[in-house]
């Protein structure tokens, strides 16, 4: 963020709890005056697109700026469809997680155990040692981006193809040492889940989850949605870049670069209601529940990786997120307090004012919120 605009968010939230001592907690009035205070500045800005919290099933904000396709001038509104980017996480953790539940796979079993023989034969000793929970927590020493993540360069690639060159690729750290986010992990584990089901990975997922969870209108199959309803994206300039069925589809449809690390779409109340589902256990046992909310690896950062989320550290609650981005456009970003059911999100789509800068300032407000409930 420019040091310019950071100050004027600073300035801007302290000016509108100018009255509250620093420890005092927010009553929902205070928190929503403060919260639109500050997006009346970011839309100035430049930020385009949803900002929600919810309390269980209730929704105590929601607000909405910006267009979801300039050209047409379609603003956006609380049914507009967003990408979801790195967020579709949690759906790959679930889906393995759920096959743990049936016995099908183990958290230390190997990709040696796992994949086609021919990808094996394929592979050296160091890829094919990497095992599940090395991939669900980012610590298999797997570069981001092993096989580069376009049309061009991936839109041809099939499954096993993308495996093969995902995993010739050198690591980047030796597996199980330490934290290094890779997107090709949870593609990896895509294709697993793939293999063992014997079934397109979208399936499993509309099999196991969207469709239990009545979640029609998640996915990444373009029939799902009127195209005029998704969110265009539009860079730092204000050029349109596009959707992810323009961007990153090839010939054998979400490209597996992507697939199961960060495709899907889905609106702001479906994501609720998966993350709602997930925390009150109609997705994973308890049990598995305990393993996405654990600190599994430092990421270096304040944050520890669970299984699909980030666990962060605060002094009061259990706090879990994850952002989303496809080149810093076409962004998510969401907060999770299963201590008092309530999740906080931000979807967007301009390169202007990313989604992902939208959510850190108010943070200590909705916690100080948080610690008046």
């Amino acid at each position: 963020m420019k040091p310019i605009v950071l100050a004027f968010l600073i300035v801007l939230l302290m000016s509108s709890c100018s009255m509250l001592s620093p420890r005092s907690s927010l009553s929902e009035a205070q928190l929503i005056h403060s919260l639109d205070e500050y997006v009346q500045g970011i839309e100035a800005q430049g930020f385009s697109g949803l900002i929600a919290i919810y309390v269980g099933d209730r929704r105590l904000y929601l607000r909405t700026h910006g267009y979801a396709d300039r050209e047409a001038q379609r603003l956006i509104d609380e049914n507009t469809v967003f990408h979801l980017g790195s967020v579709s996480k949690s759906w790959t953790a679930a889906a393995i997680l759920s096959l743990v539940n049936e016995e099908k796979l183990s958290l230390d079993d190997s990709l040696r155990e796992l994949l086609p023989s021919a990808v094996v034969a394929e592979i050296d000793e160091s890829h094919s040692s990497i095992d599940i929970h090395q991939l669900l927590t980012h610590s298999a020493g797997l570069e981001d981006f092993p096989v580069p993540c376009s049309q061009a360069e991936a839109g041809h690639l099939g499954r096993d193809e993308f495996l093969q060159h995902a995993l010739q690729v050198p690591l980047k750290y030796p597996s199980g040492h330490q934290f290094a986010y890779s997107n090709a992990g949870y593609d990896i584990l895509a294709a697993i889940v793939e293999i063992i089901e014997n079934q397109p990975f979208e399936q499993v997922l509309k099999t196991r989850f969207f469709e239990p969870l009545g979640l029609t209108e998640t996915g990444t199959d373009p029939g799902l949605w009127s195209s005029e309803r998704i969110a265009v994206g539009y860079d730092q300039h204000g050029k349109r870049w596009g959707r992810l069925h323009e961007l990153f589809w090839g010939d054998h449809g979400a490209l597996w670069c992507n697939r199961g690390s960060g495709a899907l779409l889905s609106t702001a109340d479906e994501l609720r209601q998966w993350v709602s589902a997930l925390m009150h256990n109609q997705v994973v046992s308890d049990a598995l529940w305990q393993h996405i909310t654990t600190s599994y690896v430092d990421e270096g950062t304040g944050a520890y990786y669970g299984y699909g989320w980030s666990v962060y550290e605060t002094q009061r609650f259990v706090e879990i997120g994850h952002t989303g981005s496809l080149n810093h456009i076409l962004e998510a970003d969401v907060r999770v307090y299963p201590q008092t059911d309530v999740i906080v999100m931000v979807l967007g789509n301009s390169g202007e004012f990313p989604a992902t800068e939208v959510l850190e300032p108010i943070l200590p407000q909705v916690r100080r919120w948080l610690s008046g409930r």
